[in-house]
């Protein structure tokens, strides 16, 4: 339970220093944010390997789908100092940090699908909003904006954590043959 607690504690700095990077138009802080917070997680986890892929993984998702966002005017970077390639670091830095959380302090949403759909499609939107509020993004259209994010995140959550499980419990073969379902022993 301290593990979890700690986890949830080094996202939170973790977010809200990468968020305030952005406000500040210090892009190069971001990735060094994310890093130390994945650095923490791998070093603290019991599958390593399962945290780095599901970083790499979850990380180029989030990256794609944020892409096509920015590009498409539902959120835009409020500092000047975020050209195309500033942005997309500064996405992955959210979205790897994000990854942290998915084995350790938000483990309980593992198999669960209708409360991560629930869980993303609330607290998404509302993280974007508390970004705006601190001088990171803008969302330019408004509810439109806050409806595409919901979106975005009542897929992204649930599928982030079905790859948080299949990752961790591929890190441990033993795991399966437990798993309810799993081709047993």
């Amino acid at each position: 339970m301290a593990g979890k607690l700690l986890n949830f504690v080094i996202f939170q700095v973790a977010w809200g220093a990468i968020v305030l990077s952005a406000a500040r138009g210090w892009w190069w802080a971001a990735p060094a944010c994310a890093a130390s917070a994945l650095l923490i997680a791998v070093w603290m986890s019991q599958r390593p390997r399962a945290e780095v892929l599901l970083a790499i993984v979850v990380t180029a998702a989030g990256c794609s789908i944020d892409a096509v966002l920015v590009a498409s005017g539902v959120v835009a970077m409020q500092h000047e100092a975020f050209d195309g390639l500033r942005t997309a670091a500064w996405f992955a830095s959210l979205w790897c940090a994000y990854s942290t959380l998915l084995n350790a302090s938000m483990s309980w949403l593992k198999g669960r699908v209708v409360l991560g759909i629930l869980f993303g499609a609330v607290g998404g939107p509302l993280a974007y909003l508390a970004g705006q509020r601190l001088g990171a993004v803008s969302l330019p259209m408004g509810w439109k904006s806050l409806a595409t994010l919901a979106g975005e995140w009542a897929v992204m959550a649930p599928m982030c954590t079905w790859c948080a499980d299949r990752f961790w419990n591929r890190a441990n073969p033993r795991a399966r043959a437990i798993t309810p379902g799993g081709p047993g022993p």
